[in-house]
């Protein structure tokens, strides 16, 4: 089995799986924005979905490397696919509340401790090193695909049927193929462990993924610039749909249109870097599409509330997808070039655990910092000043600067032998 067909079983799977779970996810949102109108729910609701997940992943990431990473993601779809349909059940039934959503968000982000970092260290095992930007490239297609697709899938769900909790079985549905089509993908033998698996070992091995991020200087100062950034991304991308309500006054249609369009940006990034494959260093790739992302959030928070200017922000919006997939495309591809595969695991449950408290942190405040600054508009303007400034900061920093002289001193040397 070539490489190509393997990647090839393997998206087309997760495809299906994330295509169920964007039309699951949109569904809820729209229930809470609509219902609500709150910041805290919102901010609740998607701390639910993370806090899990940051407790669980280090530790999760120590299994990963340990077990084939094949059936480690086929028994975490497996469970995504039953706790969803205790959800649907719940829903149909009646027995539901914002704290029983609260919960089922939580159980199934327990399975997402295991099942992101597996995927992504697993790429590399699959392709070539040559392959892996223009293949996390394909990956922001197929995730961008999803947030296009599921949210109208969500959105017609819902109109056709009666309770949303028949929407939730096309979660079910979605893992199922995904499981179906991973079982086909043969991946390569893994190196068995000598040391058995004790509580002492479990921390000695999640110290390896640490350490595995600070053997190169320049990769450690990005990954906690990362982190710091994390305190800012995510409560972005939970204001959004705030924007869209409370500024230009929008309903459902103008909630999709917004994430539509901003998932058809992202689709576009992703096309960009897998047809390109561009050979800039990938942190320069990162740091300049963090400082235009700066550029377009700043100049969101200035745009009047009329109909003409929410469409100018659905441009802006859309552009934004375009630099959000190309940085996601080129930190992946990043950490995957630049950490042993045998640790891969460790450091992407680290990253994805890690990246999650300052996330949590940053929504907690979020509700509060937004009324004190003066609302959502000034908040955009705050936060696109803080993507700028973080993006030249980055660039500048010395260690980074030397490990891209280092890298492109390797390259050429090895092009001249």
């Amino acid at each position: 089995m070539t490489w190509k067909t393997k990647i090839t079983l393997l998206f087309i799977g997760q495809a299906f799986s994330l295509l169920t779970s964007g039309a699951v996810s949109f569904a809820i949102t729209m229930r809470l924005t609509l219902e609500t109108g709150s910041a805290e729910v919102l901010a609740y609701a998607t701390i639910s979905a993370l806090l899990p997940t940051a407790i669980i992943a280090p530790f999760a990431g120590v299994f990963i490397d340990r077990w084939n990473k094949k059936y480690v993601m086929m028994i975490a779809d497996s469970l995504v696919a039953i706790f969803t349909l205790i959800m649907a059940f719940a829903f149909i039934y009646g027995y539901v509340d914002l704290n029983f959503i609260y919960f089922m968000l939580a159980i199934r982000a327990i399975a997402s401790a295991f099942h992101f970092p597996s995927l992504e260290s697993s790429i590399p095992m699959l392709i070539p090193e040559s392959e892996l930007l223009r293949i996390s490239g394909v990956n922001q297609i197929i995730q961008a695909s999803s947030s296009i697709f599921g949210p109208a899938i969500g959105g017609l769900s819902i109109a056709i049927f009666p309770s949303i909790g028949q929407v939730l079985f096309l979660d079910v549905v979605g893992a199922i193929l995904a499981v179906g089509f991973l079982f086909f993908v043969v991946f390569p033998k893994t190196e068995k462990h000598e040391k058995k698996m004790t509580c002492s070992q479990v921390f000695v091995e999640m110290k390896e993924g640490f350490q595995a991020v600070l053997e190169n200087k320049g990769v450690a100062t990005f990954f906690f610039y990362g982190l710091f950034l994390t305190f800012f991304v995510v409560p972005f991308i939970t204001i959004l749909p705030l924007m869209t309500k409370k500024h230009f006054g929008g309903g459902a249609e103008e909630l999709t249109i917004i994430e539509t369009l901003f998932a058809v940006g992202m689709l576009l990034g992703g096309f960009i870097i897998s047809i390109f494959n561009p050979k800039t260093h990938k942190m320069i790739i990162q740091t300049t599409s963090l400082i235009i992302f700066g550029i377009l959030v700043f100049i969101s928070g200035f745009l009047p509330s009329t109909k003409f200017y929410f469409y100018v922000f659905v441009f802006i919006m859309t552009i934004t997808g375009i630099i959000s997939s190309v940085y996601n495309s080129a930190f992946m591809a990043f950490l995957q070039e630049k950490i042993q595969i045998s640790k891969l695991g460790k450091v992407m449950s680290l990253n994805f655990s890690i990246g999650m408290f300052p996330s949590i942190i940053g929504l907690l405040w979020i509700g509060l910092i937004t009324d004190y600054v003066g609302g959502i508009t000034n908040m955009f303007i705050y936060l696109g000043i803080i993507f700028f400034v973080l993006g030249i900061l980055i660039f500048f920093t010395p260690s980074i600067r030397k490990m891209i002289r280092e890298d492109k001193e390797r390259i050429k040397n090895n092009i001249d032998k």
